[in-house]
């Protein structure tokens, strides 16, 4: 019986993870050029948000050469890059603050949203999955299905708008500003506010945390939640069918069995879509901004 020897196999890694950085460096470079130059051939003059009124022409002039926009595009963006280097991402023109300060500032409130986010959508997507392939072909799955297809066609800022006209206005259940109530005593010692007071056993201080994040995760978790669900459910579809599936299914007298047998081989298609939360769009816009 010929050996199997998995060193080539095992040296070939560390060659596909450099190509894999390799092209992510590249992938990266070809959207910060893409985006550079939109920003700057875009109309509008960055320079007229930033003058006070009755500046002078010679003030504007002094403006431009101190952010280099006196100079080509490719001169600008040569510049840019070499600050971004060095971490320097710059000024923010409305803010008049370093854009790395804010970005950090929000962070924490943003991976708190989109953790809680991430699990609201697995829990509903994966409870409507299950529900769908436990009762397939029936009103259920019809009806998961109509709400995978309502959940995907409307966008998540257009369900944060909902639910801030239905539970912030009409039925004022929920906040739909700030995030934790300025009366409360606030001993929060690190920005992570939701997990410090989960850790401090402040509960109060956790539950209207809760209130103030309910909704904005709520709008992102939807689409997402429908998309688990699709996925899932046709997943566990497949893997009912496998033969370990249809033993288990017999020895429990005909009911469908769902954990632990059909669900863990049917969840690893999941594993992917499950990360949206962490796409390119920022959840602030909708309760944190």
């Amino acid at each position: 019986m010929a050996s199997f020897h998995p060193w080539p196999v095992l040296l070939m890694r560390p060659s596909a993870a450099i190509i894999r950085l390799l092209s992510l460096a590249v992938t990266f470079f070809g959207v910060a050029v893409v985006v550079f130059v939109i920003v700057r051939v875009a109309p509008g003059d960055p320079i007229a948000m930033m003058i006070p009124p009755g500046a002078s022409p010679k003030d504007i002039a002094n403006l431009r050469e101190l952010y280099g926009l006196d100079k080509s595009i490719p001169a600008q963006f040569v510049i840019w890059l070499g600050h971004v280097a060095r971490g320097d991402f710059g000024t923010s023109i409305s803010l008049r603050q370093s854009v790395t300060e804010v970005v950090f500032g929000r962070l924490p409130a943003t991976l708190e949203l989109a953790f809680l986010a991430l699990a609201l959508a697995v829990a509903i997507g994966g409870s409507m999955a299950v529900l769908a392939a436990r009762w397939r072909g029936t009103a259920t799955e019809a009806s998961v299905d109509l709400f995978n297809g309502i959940a995907l066609s409307i966008p998540d800022f257009l369900w944060g708008l909902t639910f801030i006209l239905l539970f912030g206005v009409a039925i004022p259940i929920f906040d739909i500003s700030g995030r934790v109530t300025p009366t409360l005593e606030l001993p929060f010692v690190t920005p992570f506010f939701l997990l410090e007071s989960l850790v401090r056993l402040r509960f109060d201080l956790t539950f209207d945390l809760l209130g103030h994040m309910i909704m904005p995760a709520m709008a992102l978790a939807l689409p997402l939640a429908a998309v688990i669900s699709q996925i899932l459910k046709t997943s566990l579809k497949e893997v009912m069918q496998q033969d370990y599936a249809l033993i288990a299914d017999a020895d429990w007298s005909g009911h469908p069995v769902f954990w632990p047998s059909p669900v863990p081989p049917a969840a690893a298609p999941v594993a992917a879509p499950a990360a949206a939360p962490a796409k390119a769009r920022n959840p602030l816009n909708i309760d944190f901004k």
